[in-house]
Parts: structure tokens; sequence; C-alpha cells
């Protein structure tokens, strides 16, 4: 039911790029995009990690059904990890709503390091001065 719940509201933050955690953070943008992939990876990883228990399982004549167990555990692991992670790196970097990080720039802007030079209006090869 967890990984359920954490798939759609994974999907929800994929599509529409905003992941409110309270009234005062929410995260927006690719980083809340790159935090529902870590919602959704729960589905793939259990997947792989399954798919390699069973083989390792086959590989050593044991019966799978013997692993239900086991293999809940892994999943539920995995499940809460992924949600712990995403939560965690949410929290880290939410910013209240409507907040506009400025956009600042190295080397642009006035050229501090080398003075402007008058410009000789009768030399045609001089580049001219803004």
């Amino acid at each position: 039911m967890l990984e359920i719940i954490l798939a759609i509201y994974g999907l929800w933050v994929l599509i529409t790029g905003k992941m409110k955690l309270s009234a005062s953070k929410v995260v927006e943008g690719t980083p809340a995009r790159l935090i529902s992939l870590i919602m959704l990876a729960p589905f793939p990883v259990s997947f792989m990690i399954g798919m390699a228990i069973g083989i390792w399982a086959a590989a050593n004549g044991q019966n799978v059904g013997d692993l239900t167990m086991p293999l809940l555990i892994v999943e539920l692991v995995i499940v809460v990890g992924c949600a712990i992670l995403a939560f965690s790196i949410a929290h880290a970097i939410a910013k209240p709503p409507g907040y506009i990080q400025p956009q600042q720039f190295p080397g642009f802007g006035p050229n501090t390091q080398y003075p402007s030079r008058p410009s000789d209006p009768n030399n045609p090869y001089q580049p001219p001065s803004f």
C-alpha cells in the first residue's frame, strides 16, 4: 500500500513539477522532478533484487516459495528507504512558496578587471567602447 501511495505521489510530482511539503515549504522545478524519480524507484529496484534472488535460488536448487518472507522484508526496506531518502532531500532543499533565487552569473556585468579606455574617433581600427 505504501509503495502505491508513494508511486502515485511521485507521478503527481513528476507531472506538475511541484512538491508541497507544508504550507511554508515547497520544492519546484527540476529538483522536484528528480525527487519524484526517487519516489518511483522502488518498483524497478525491487524487481531487479527479486529477480536476482530468484535466479540465485533456482541456481542453488531452492524453492522460491520458501523465500516469500525475506523478499517481503527486502521490498519493505526498499520502499521505506526510498521514501525516507526522497523526503529528506526534499526537506533539505525546500524553499518558501514563490521564492525566486537571485541569478548571479560570474563573469557577467561591468568589467572591473580592465579599466575602460577612451575611444579615439579618428582611429578606425580601435573597437568601440560601450
